[in-house]
Parts: structure tokens; sequence; C-alpha cells
């Protein structure tokens, strides 16, 4: 039923408090009544009050604004009780009015609102709206209808397209014309019906979509969908949550024979084009094999910016994957066998396991080895190389004449104690370089050459005939 209009009536003291709109632009100063105009029926009209001290002391007010009739309510104020104004400041409160478009009766709602100071003066306001008819509106999966005509679409993907289709009816008593709808923030609609239309009460309604496309970075986003009709527009609140996408599963790569003192490369390739351009993170990590002595091998290593970690990036719309700025990045395999381990983080992936290169034990490998008889009564072999599975110890040594005639026995000795004790220290890796001397008596020239072999766990090595020099 319709409301009848409330009175207010002047009381004998005398308010020290005025009251504006706030949002009106200059402030509007309301008299004993207040309009809000037309209302669709469904929808929330709310309008923020100021009570503003033009008086020289504070002004106390102890209880909240005071709203009764039906259809209006004070949604919120500006602060808690007991609510103490300075002069020239102002308390600012908003009251609404809403109609369920079920229980609807179409025509003019009054109500009173009612501020009382402390010393028990007040201002007393008409508050008048009328009641027309509005759409009844109706979401479908996946956005929801929240309070106060808000249309919720949830988390959406950034830089991909979302729709959500809206059913329009009219549940109201009379004829409810529209004549335009449009959207905002972002939001389009898109197949609309012909306008302008007219829906007849209780009719089937009419049904279109509203969608978004929200930009790469986007996080909250909102909107208003506004409809139009005979001397009445009503709106809906759009809002969203944007989030780019996790990139394209991942997958990384090396080239190389994945063996000890080698340099290779590791590169990174989406599986298909990424929707927003991301940046992360390429790590790189050493366990070594089980037995080895040590803990890690620092020079197991990126060869350009940080030792273990490089940044990667991917721009929108593309598969290529940039390591610190290349299509691929160098590293050293280092001197110690265990396995390199490489992984990606910094950024959601549809999935990206790691990639892991085993590197196998194997025999010491020599990168020079000299044979030196300079010194008189002494001869001196010298080795330099790397054993990846710290386990070097015995040695034998072949000497020959200029004849290739073995000279005496095969010379062994076992060096396992001392190369313990080296490796022991070392936080780099097994690189090692080792000088044997030999006392000789007699001609040392006739000694012409040596072979030696040196041994690990993973088998022999030898250095080939050495001439001395």
């Amino acid at each position: 039923m319709r409301i009848a209009i409330l009175l207010a009536f002047s009381l004998a003291a005398r308010a020290q408090l005025s009251l504006t709109v706030c949002q009106a632009n200059p402030p509007v100063t309301v008299g004993s009544t207040y309009n809000l105009g037309n209302v669709a029926a469904g929808t929330m009209q709310n309008v923020s009050f100021c009570a503003e001290n033009a008086g020289n002391t504070a002004v106390t007010i102890s209880l909240p604004p005071a709203v009764s009739g039906a259809g209006f309510s004070l949604v919120s104020v500006n602060g808690g009780t007991p609510y103490i104004v300075a002069p020239s400041n102002f308390l600012e409160f908003t009251v609404g009015f809403y109609v369920p478009p079920a229980s609807a009766a179409l025509g003019t709602y009054s109500a009173s609102l009612v501020i009382t100071e402390q010393t028990g003066a007040s201002i007393s306001v008409v508050l008048l709206a009328t009641l027309v008819a509005g759409p009844t509106l109706t979401p479908l999966s996946p956005c929801t209808l929240g309070a106060n005509n808000s249309i919720g679409f949830g988390t959406l993907q950034n830089g991909s397209l979302h729709l959500c289709n809206v059913l329009v009816a009219n549940q109201s008593t009379q004829a409810l014309t529209i004549s335009n709808i449009s959207a905002s923030g972002g939001f389009e609609t898109a197949s609309l019906p012909a306008l302008p239309l007219t829906l007849s009460p209780g009719g089937p309604g009419i049904s279109f979509a509203v969608e978004i496309t929200p930009a790469c970075g986007t996080g909250a986003v909102s909107g208003t969908l506004t409809f139009a009709g005979a001397g009445v527009s009503f709106s809906y609140t759009l809002g969203a949550q944007g989030a780019d996408p996790p990139l394209p599963a991942a997958t990384l790569s090396f080239s190389g024979s994945a063996a000890s003192g080698e340099q290779d490369s590791v590169s990174m390739s989406l599986a298909s084009a990424a929707v927003c351009a991301a940046k992360g993170n390429v790590n790189l990590a050493f366990t070594p094999a089980h037995g080895i002595p040590v803990s890690d091998d620092a020079s197991i290593a990126f060869l350009a910016g940080s030792l273990r970690t490089l940044p990667f990036s991917v721009t929108a719309g593309s598969s290529t994957v940039l390591i610190n700025g290349q299509t691929s990045a160098m590293f050293q395999t280092g001197t110690t066998a265990g396995t390199i381990t490489f992984s990606v983080n910094g950024t959601p992936l549809e999935s990206s396991p790691p990639l892991a290169i085993p590197i196998p034990p194997a025999p010491i490998s020599i990168e020079t080895a000299t044979a030196s008889n300079q010194i008189t009564g002494q001869l001196d072999v010298e080795v330099i190389g790397f054993d990846n599975t710290y386990s070097a110890g015995p040695m034998s040594f072949t000497f020959a004449d200029s004849n290739g005639n073995q000279i005496g026995s095969v010379i062994s000795a076992d060096f396992t104690s001392t190369f313990g004790s080296y490796f022991s220290t070392q936080t780099a890796g097994s690189a090692f370089l080792i000088r044997i001397s030999f006392p000789v008596t007699g001609n040392q020239t006739d000694v012409a050459t040596v072979a030696v072999t040196l041994s690990n766990s993973a088998g022999p090595a030898q250095t080939g005939t050495l001439t001395f020099q």
C-alpha cells in the first residue's frame, strides 16, 4: 500500500545544526521536505546528508539520526555515538530507499528524518520518494546478484572475454518502458534487443549479455549497468576481480653431453603463446652424488648474471622465453658428480617440471701432464686435472729409455690420504695439481719417457707417454 505523507513538526528549541545534501555540487540546503524523486522498484536510491554545525560551540548528538517510514532506512553514519560536531564541521550519514519488486505498491512513499541534539533541539525533515515500475534482473551463472543491486562477476582471467547473461522482467503491475541500456567501467552490453521496448507486467522479459575483457595487469574492476525509461533510470553496480592467467606449460631443456668440465646451455619454451606478459626466475641447484664428501660445488653456475638464478621474461602473444635477455643461458657443469637441477618460480605456470641433469662419476680427467728432468738427480712428473668422484689415490709410473724399453718395474704409489685431505678443503670442485718427484742416481738423461696411470672409484685414466725435458 502507499504510505501516507508524514508531517514534520517544529520543536520549541531551535537546532544549531543545518542539513544539506552532501553529494550535491554546490551543496543543497534541505528544508522541511526532501524528495528523492522517482525510484524504480527493486533498486536502491541512496542520499548522503550532512548535518553542519553553523554555530560557535560544539554540538553533541547522542543518538543516530532517526528514519521512520516504509522503504526508507538509515544506511550508514560516519562516526560513532556520541557524535560531537565541532563548529564549521559536519556529521555525514546516508539514507536509503528500497522496495522489493515482489512487494512493490507503486506511488508516493514518505518517511520522517529527525536529528536530535543533546540539548533537545532537533531537525525534522519529511522524505519523499515516488516508486515507479522497475525491472527484475536475474544474472545467470557464473554471475551472482548481491545486495544493493550489485552484480558480481567473480574472479576473471585477464586478457580473455567473459560474458554474463542477464534476464530482465517486469514483475510490477504496470507496463515498463526501457529506452536505453548501457554499461560503463570497461563493461559492455551485447545481444541487446531493439530499443525502445515495453515490458508487459508479468511477461517473459528480455535477455542480453554484459561482457568484459579485463586487460593484463588489471585488479579490481567496477562499473555500472544502467537502464533508462520514461521519467526514470535505474542502475546495477558491476564488479569483478581481474587476475593474469598462469603461463602455459613450460619445458626446460639443455644442450650438452651431461658430463663434468663442460659449458652447456639451458633454454625454456612454452606449450602455447602467453596471454599476458610475465616474468620469473630460472634457478640452478646442485646435489652431489652419494658418497661425495662435499655438500656443493660452487663452480657449477651460470656464466652470466647471478651464479644460481637468472630472470626470464615472455611477452604477450609469444611462446618464446628469454633467459637473462637471451634465448638460452650458458652454465658450467663443474667438476663434481651429482645432479644439476633447473626449476622455475616467480610467476604462476600451468606446469613446469624441473629439469634434472645427472652428472655421472667418471675416471680422472687429465687436462695437462708434463715430465721434467731439469733438476739434477731428480725426475719430476706434474699432472693437472679433476676427479669428480673425489676418490683419487692409486697411481702407477712406467719409465722407458729413448728406445722405448721399459726401465725397471712399474712403480706404484697410493695418494688416497693426500687427495682426501686436499679435497676436504675444497668448495669449488675437484680440480687439482699434483707433482711427484723421483730421485735418480747415475745418468738421469737415460730415462727418456714416463707413462702415468691415475685411478679413482670410476676406473683408471692414463696420461699417455710423457717425454722428459
